[in-house]
């Protein structure tokens, strides 16, 4: 399915299910596909599944237009309304999380239940005092840095062959353009997003892969103390990379299903 967002870019969605909608979103080059595990799981535990395909990634419309964050962000908002969803929980997988916290920033969480993020930290750079950016790229160094993002192997763990082959033929036939998209990439690594986990008093649950080639599974628990009232968990996925949602599928879906009985 498709749908037009306020500035007339076509987006794929796909939605099934019926229950507490659940949101999924991908990182920097991903795709709706890569969800067919929680789909299948969670539709068969009673939630609504809904993923959305950002603008220039998967089946979705290709465009210079909007390359930033804040913009993925308000693409979201034009799902939600067109769907009319409410109490949405919200689940981002790398720069997914970013765009979920960038909705919160702009929307608040009055329509928003939880939030699972996967494998991102809320600050994307290096400073004095913050040490879980991508690579420990410093602002200084991201534009000679920000390619050995490109060129990382993602997974530790090994991916279900049917669905690795799903994803190949769908990079093969809607392929991704680094290049094209690199504003985005750099739009998400300058974002700040720690004031928006302290003040958001809704349930947040920090996922990483202890193996991650882009980040310090550390900053999970930082993340954790810095949510007020106790709304924060975390949870790390041993023998995993970057991707857990693919690489420990039945583990990751287990978790989030506990943590959605449970908050």
């Amino acid at each position: 399915m498709f749908f037009k967002t306020n500035d007339n870019v076509r987006l794929y969605y796909a939605d099934s299910g019926q229950g507490i909608p659940l949101i999924f979103l991908s990182g920097f080059g991903g795709n709706s596909i890569e969800w067919a595990k929680q789909k299948n799981f969670f539709n068969a535990a009673g939630y609504r599944t809904i993923t959305m395909d950002y603008r220039n990634h998967g089946q979705s419309a290709r465009t210079n237009r909007g390359l930033r964050i804040a913009r993925l962000s308000m693409d979201l908002a034009n799902l939600i309304e067109r769907l009319k969803l409410s109490q949405v929980v919200m689940i981002g997988s790398s720069m997914g999380a970013g765009v979920i916290w960038s909705y919160l920033s702009l929307f608040g969480t009055q329509n928003v239940r939880g939030v699972v993020s996967i494998d991102q930290s809320p600050y994307g750079l290096d400073d004095d005092n913050w040490r879980f950016g991508a690579l420990h790229i410093t602002e200084a160094r991201l534009a000679a840095d920000v390619n050995r993002i490109a060129n990382l192997k993602y997974t530790v763990g090994a991916v279900d062959t049917d669905l690795h082959e799903k994803l190949r033929q769908a990079q093969e036939e809607q392929p991704f353009d680094f290049l094209q998209n690199k504003p985005l990439l750099l739009d998400n690594l300058r974002q700040d997003w720690r004031d928006v986990l302290r003040y958001a008093q809704i349930p947040q649950l920090f996922l990483a892969g202890a193996n991650s080639p882009i980040w310090s599974s550390d900053h999970t628990a930082f993340c954790k103390a810095l949510v007020q009232d106790g709304y924060g968990e975390s949870y790390i996925f041993e023998r995993v990379g970057h991707l857990a949602h693919l690489e420990a599928s039945q583990e990751f879906n287990e978790v989030v299903g506990h943590w959605l009985q449970n908050s």
